[in-house]
This record gives structure tokens, sequence and C-alpha cells, in this order.
């Protein structure tokens, strides 16, 4: 790369957040079983077995959980039913060490390659089709107007750095 091309770069890099183009992320949303059975169907065709995947069994309580506290009819069984998904969440994150709290959004096709140490935090979004690797952390920082959780778009992938 020719030195005008890098100060090109390095100014697009630099660039304040308002200046760049923000594309939003479409999440159609889809019933929890759907979801469950395209998660699942991710799982296949990387050759995983969905029963021994704990990333699997992490997701679903999720996709449950998620349905159960924003969807449940009638709306006053949404209160005790948020008290059984955390208790539900709580054993999924001791057992898998996968914590994903009901209040994500996150698309169809989500898939946990590999358990433990991956917590996310209620206000991340994530698209479809997304691999997420071990050792993730997806939480809320900055202050004031700044602050704010991550938005990782459709068919991203987390990777693990050496």
């Amino acid at each position: 790369m020719d030195g005008a091309a890098k100060a090109r770069a390095r100014a697009a890099w630099h660039a304040a957040p308002e200046s760049r183009p923000a594309a939003p992320l479409e999440l159609h949303h889809t019933p929890w079983w759907r979801h469950i059975y395209l998660d699942y169907r991710r799982y296949k065709v990387t050759g995983d077995s969905a029963a021994r995947a704990q990333g699997f069994w992490a997701s679903c309580v999720y996709r449950v959980s998620h349905a159960a506290v924003y969807g449940a009819r009638p709306r006053f069984l949404r209160a005790p039913l948020r008290i059984a998904v955390l208790l539900a969440q709580k054993v999924t994150e001791v057992l898998t060490g996968i914590g994903i709290p009901a209040e994500c959004e996150i698309g169809e096709g989500l898939y946990i390659g590999h358990f433990g140490g991956i917590i996310l935090s209620r206000d991340c979004r994530i698209g479809h089709n997304c691999s997420i690797a071990q050792n993730v952390t997806l939480g809320t920082g900055g202050t004031g107007e700044g602050r704010g959780a991550p938005t990782i778009g459709n068919r991203a992938r987390s990777a693990r750095t050496r």
C-alpha cells in the first residue's frame, strides 16, 4: 500500500462514528421453535452433534427464555416465568459456562462451537447465522451517550486471538 492509501485508511478508521454510514441490523422475528430448528441445522452442517454440544443447549435455553419473557400470553404469566427463566439460565451458565440473557436479540442460526467462557450483555444484538467461539465476552461499555453494547451483523463469527 502506498502512503496515500495508508493515510486514507487511517482517516477512515479514526473517523467519528456519526460520519460512518450505519446499516441497521434487520432481525425478522420468527417463532422460537423455528429458531431452535435453524440453530440445529447449523450444528448438523458443521458435523457437530447437537446432542453433545453445550452451545446448542445454551441457545435452546435462550430461545425458550426469550419467548417466555417477551411472548407469553396472557401477560400476567410473564412475571412468574421470569423467575423460572433466571433459574434455567443460571443452571445453564454453571453447566456450560455460557451466559446468554433473555433480553439479548439473536437472529436465527446461532452456532456456538465450543463451550466455556461465553458471556453476552443483555443489550447486545447478534444477526443471523453467526458463530461465537469460546472465551468471548460481548459486554456493555462506555459512558453517557456513548454507552452501549455491540451489534454484530449477519454471518459474522468471533475468533479467539492467540
